[in-house]
């Protein structure tokens, strides 16, 4: 007991497969390949050779992938992000139409 084997349980706790990682993730076997085949997501291979592919993505390396895929919003909290409504300081005097919003505005810049 002991030596090489003994080495290999210490440096990852888990090794998924393409199936169980597509699952995790919620996308197709066919995208985590392609993730494989890009080089974003490593893996080993634990087959026969290059012939016979027996693909392995040990758990840091997944937790890793997440990590830098993962999107944080692009303005600090309470900031209005580019593009979104101004909130209106209620309803326009005549009702809540196109119309009526659209004549209070040009009455607002004196047009």
């Amino acid at each position: 007991m002991g030596g090489w084997t003994t080495f290999l349980q210490f440096l990852f706790d888990r090794a998924y497969t393409v199936p169980e990682v597509a699952e995790k993730l919620a996308i197709s076997p066919r995208q985590v390949q392609a993730h494989i085949d890009d080089g974003s997501l490593p893996a080993v291979n634990v087959g026969r050779g290059s012939d016979r592919h027996d693909l392995r993505i040990l758990d840091d390396d997944l937790e890793a992938f997440v990590r830098r895929r993962k999107l944080v919003p692009p303005h600090a909290p309470g900031q209005r992000m580019r593009g979104t409504p101004r909130p209106t300081a209620g309803p326009a005097p005549d009702g809540d139409s196109y119309a009526a919003q659209r004549a209070a505005r040009r009455l607002r810049k004196g047009a």
